[in-house]
């Protein structure tokens, strides 16, 4: 995993916190279960505990969204991890580019790796591309998890989507699922069968970048603010 700044664990709870408007203790009980998975990095404490990397930005997003108990969360996110590409026309699909590669990631693991390492950060984001504009969405239902990432310019817009089934499964076994995430899934009837979907909609990615690199804050009133980069050192003196 690559090191892009001083961010900290605490720094990206917080982000992915703002972004899915949870609440950071509910988003530090998933933390922990992945970094007890070792999906997260968790060499040392305080000051010299691990800076946080693209990876681990995806997977807390992942442990975030993909419903279900906090307990499982580290499994179903290296199932979701492995979500291969919905294969569509080339034309509708974003650059390779877009993601800093040279050929498209070959699932949603890669894809998120790959933005938050790459595009998100102004620097290596293509010009034309509005790196605020990269929003993310997953639903899961009984039969598994679909994701999208939706990319726009001042004249195009692509969405790339990614899916990973499980095993089809009974209604019972569906509706026995606890699920801890803020949105209360509808329940619906299909084929006699009661099932569970659960959405989570349209979130910033460059939010969460930004915490990579120790420059996302809320304050006191609980809205976001970007600092400079120099923050990074006045926050351990």
């Amino acid at each position: 995993m690559i090191s892009l700044g001083m961010a900290k664990l605490r720094d990206l709870v917080r982000s992915v916190a703002f972004v899915l408007d949870e609440s950071e203790a509910t988003v530090n009980v998933r933390a922990m279960m992945l970094r007890k998975a070792k999906l997260l990095r968790s060499t040392g404490r305080g000051l010299h505990a691990a800076s946080m990397g693209p990876s681990d930005a995806t997977n807390l997003l992942l442990a975030c969204t993909v419903g279900g108990q906090a307990t499982a969360c580290a499994a179903v996110v290296e199932r979701v991890r492995r979500a291969s590409l919905v294969k569509t026309s080339s034309v509708d699909l974003p650059p390779a580019a877009y993601f800093g590669l040279k050929l498209l990631p070959r699932n949603l693991g890669e894809a998120l790796d790959a933005l938050f390492a790459n595009t998100l950060l102004p620097a290596r984001s293509p010009l034309e591309l509005n790196p605020r504009a990269i929003l993310f969405s997953i639903e899961r239902d009984r039969g598994g998890w679909s994701a999208d990432i939706d990319f726009s310019n001042a004249d195009e817009r692509w969405r790339i989507g990614f899916t990973a089934w499980t095993r089809p499964t009974s209604g019972l076994d569906i509706v026995e699922i606890v699920l801890d995430h803020r949105r209360k899934p509808p329940e619906t009837i299909e084929g006699g069968l009661r099932t569970i979907r659960e959405e989570v909609p349209a979130v910033p990615l460059w939010l969460i970048g930004q915490s990579l690199k120790d420059r996302f804050r809320v304050d006191e009133t609980g809205r976001f603010e970007l600092c400079p980069p120099e923050s990074a050192e006045s926050k351990q003196t």
